[in-house]
């Protein structure tokens, strides 16, 4: 039978444990001096983990594809130190240069997010080479190029990535054959790279988010949304800042024994494969 502090019979104590720290006292996630870089950074789960990675203190690099979010994701992050580039993640040249700005202005690394992407459906018999070539170049190049860039400094602060992968990465999605493979390749180079970076003590891990409520469901018929979210098991697609809420756990020291891991918050979606 339990053992349990002076004062308490063997049985669990009712309500919260007179001998556990004050709610108030428990240690809140810091990333005040930190620096992070996140791809795809002006729509969605980026947008979210951008802001609320500055709003936890950190000088936030934000890229992104398009010049429209570029624009409206800047301001927020100048106001709190940070900045917002326009950069096409599957080209290696222009991801290099975007970290040696990044690193040129704050000196150091500490968090890479590598969440830029996209999709589009697609039977696999009526898709071009083209269709193929660039969701893999933007998803899984795009990965390893912001990764390539970023891990000589991430060694020196013992830093962590995390790398957005997707629930069809695991149970695949009929018309996304493109998108499935991507992402389960991101699962797969989330495991091998973090073994093959345990000795310098840097962390790295996934996200495999089930159905978010994204602009990337902005082409579906309202109706069709509605019937998907009503045969969802938890009745509602996740938000972007509850994403963004397990993406800084993964960043902060609370997970500093975590890595080589593919955390997959889907509300039940895992286990019904929708």
């Amino acid at each position: 039978m339990a053992s349990w502090p002076p004062g308490y019979s063997n049985r669990p104590p009712q309500g919260r444990p007179a001998w556990a720290p004050p709610l108030e006292r428990v240690e809140r996630m810091s990333f005040a001096g930190k620096v992070a870089v996140v791809t795809g950074a002006g729509s969605g789960i980026g947008q979210a983990v951008s802001q609320v990675l500055a709003g936890e203190g950190a000088l936030v690099t934000g890229l992104d594809v398009s010049d429209e979010r570029v624009k409206a994701l800047a301001g927020p992050l100048e106001e709190r130190g940070g900045r917002a580039f326009k950069v096409d993640v599957s080209d290696s040249f222009a991801v290099d240069q975007a970290f040696e700005e990044a690193l040129k202005r704050c000196g150091r690394l500490d968090f890479l997010v590598n969440n830029a992407g996209f999709c589009h459906e697609s039977a696999l018999d009526e898709m071009s080479d083209d269709d193929w070539n660039h969701l893999i170049a933007v998803h899984l190049s795009g990965a390893f190029y912001c990764c390539r860039a970023a891990i000589p400094h991430l060694r020196k602060t013992r830093g962590s990535i995390v790398n957005m992968s997707s629930i069809y990465g695991m149970v695949g999605a009929p018309r996304y054959c493109h998108y499935s493979a991507a992402k389960a390749g991101l699962m797969g180079f989330t495991k091998a790279l973090a073994k093959e970076l345990l000795p310098d003590r840097v962390r790295v891990n996934a996200l495999a988010p089930g159905s978010v409520m994204t602009p990337l469901q902005d082409h579906l018929d309202p109706k069709v949304l509605q019937a998907k979210m009503e045969a969802h098991p938890w009745g509602r697609y996740a938000t972007p800042e509850e994403i963004a809420g397990y993406v800084l756990f993964l960043l902060s020291d609370k997970c500093d024994y975590l890595t080589g891991q593919v955390i997959s918050p889907s509300g039940g979606q895992m286990f019904v494969g929708i």
